[in-house]
């Protein structure tokens, strides 16, 4: 009898024993399940199973367990008019958070010539992120009540940069525009009061007005916003404007500042990261050829297709003056492109047909857009043109060959450690509408 009981009381030990391992099995079961769908659940399954009321809000255990990504070797490109293309701002915000950077704005330009621009100046720039500003010169009426773009129009083009900036694989960030200065803003832009009737003859609520569509714009397409005409407030326009309109010292200082603290408000600096250097995104052509500018149109850029046809065929670019002014088409390399000066060639094949053309190389980090004195050449009579009085390359010519680079008068500040950095390349068109200056070939490289 004795025996069966110890038989008996030995099997419900071992039953016991299962349950509780089976229990056990069933609770990490649990766990892994809550793992694998987020540390927030994890935290509050172990909380109810253990009886015990949980000591860590949920949220909070989230953002500890997940880790920031660090904001060093990030690539910034600011995007915009006169605002962004005269602006230290960009550079000086990319410096401190130790992030590439290249403005590819333009002065004068609107939103909707900023979506023309975009293709050849920030699509392919590598950007991680990407600031738009316009409104500036949207807002400027043509005649009463008539502004260059519409607040509704301006609404529609912001949009379709923002999806374009998406399209390339960066992240938008909208900012809004400074408050312009209204005592200096009539004769800056040679506006008069009775324009502006609509506002009381207020520019500054007109521009509110465009600033307001960006803020709504953003909150529609999920953009990230910057609101930079806040951030001014307060400030004098004396101290923060140069000229009634563009930043100056101090105005530059607030948009950095601005930047900078949207940034480190997500990110974290990286302790162990080096010092990036513009170096390292350029091209360092050793040997081969490279194309200054691809002889693509999406590649080139002019402010008034009005003006200026930009169209390739077969492998050759063609540029169509329309009514006989002064236009001109700008281009970039792909990447800035380092090259020995006394082993480097240009190479060209040009046709001028029924009109004149001037082209010119940028180097140093200038482009079209924004270059200094000294950073530019024309190489007209270096490729052996015929050139007119003023030095333009007379119609009628085709121009075929190549030529060293210590031929072509680069200014001796632009050389060093006897390298040149070539940056863009502009193509003016003058003579009578629609005769057509052909690219097929402008290249460099090493020979």
């Amino acid at each position: 009898m004795k025996k069966l009981i110890c038989i008996i009381l030995a099997l419900l030990t071992f039953a016991v024993s299962f349950a509780a391992c089976a229990g056990k099995g069933e609770t990490n079961s649990k766990e892994v399940s809550a793992t694998a769908s987020g540390a927030e659940t994890s935290v509050t399954a172990s909380a109810e199973e253990s009886g015990e009321e949980s000591m860590q809000d949920p949220e909070e255990s989230s953002e500890e367990i997940s880790e920031s990504p660090y904001i060093d070797g990030k690539k910034l490109v600011v995007f915009g008019d006169s605002i962004t293309a005269l602006g230290s701002w960009g550079r000086t915000a990319a410096e401190r958070l130790n992030m590439y950077y290249f403005n590819g704005a333009m002065g004068g330009i609107t939103s909707a010539q900023g979506i023309d621009r975009f293709s050849a100046y920030a699509a392919d720039r590598g950007a991680d992120y990407i600031t738009l500003l316009f409104g500036m010169n949207d807002l400027i009426m043509e005649t009463a009540g008539n502004p260059r773009v519409t607040p509704e129009q301006f609404g529609e083009n912001l949009k379709t940069l923002v999806r374009m900036v998406r399209d390339c694989g960066a992240e938008p960030i909208l900012l809004t525009a400074n408050p312009l200065d209204p005592g200096k803003f009539w004769a800056a832009q040679g506006q008069s009061k009775s324009m502006y009737e609509s506002v009381g003859g207020d520019p500054l609520a007109w521009e509110e007005v465009y600033n307001d569509v960006t803020r709504r714009v953003a909150e529609e397409t999920g953009a990230y916003l910057i609101d930079m005409f806040a951030a001014c407030e307060g400030v004098s326009y004396g101290t923060l404007l140069r000229d009634g309109i563009h930043l100056a010292d101090k105005g530059n200082a607030i948009f950095a500042d601005a930047l900078v603290n949207w940034f480190e408000e997500r990110f974290e600096h990286d302790p162990k990261a080096e010092k990036v250097s513009e170096e390292d995104t350029y091209l360092y052509l050793d040997e081969g050829k490279t194309p200054v500018c691809e002889l693509d149109s999406d590649s080139w850029f002019t402010a008034d297709k009005s003006l200026l046809s930009i169209k390739k065929y077969g492998n050759a670019l063609h540029l169509a003056n329309t009514n006989g002014l002064w236009p001109y088409a700008e281009g970039l390399p792909a990447a800035p492109i380092s090259l020995s000066v006394e082993n480097g060639y240009l190479y060209y094949n040009i046709s001028t047909g029924g009109v004149c053309a001037s082209l010119i190389l940028y180097f140093s980090g200038s482009t079209p857009s924004a270059f200094t004195e000294g950073t530019y050449v024309s190489i007209n009579k270096a490729i052996g043109a015929e050139c007119n009085e003023v030095g333009d390359i007379k119609a009628g010519q085709t121009l075929r060959g190549k030529i060293a680079l210590s031929e072509l008068g680069i200014p001796a500040q632009n050389i060093n450690e006897g390298r040149v950095l070539l940056t863009g390349v502009k193509v003016y068109v003058s003579g009578k509408a629609y005769e057509q200056v052909i690219i097929r070939e402008l290249s460099v490289g090493v020979e």
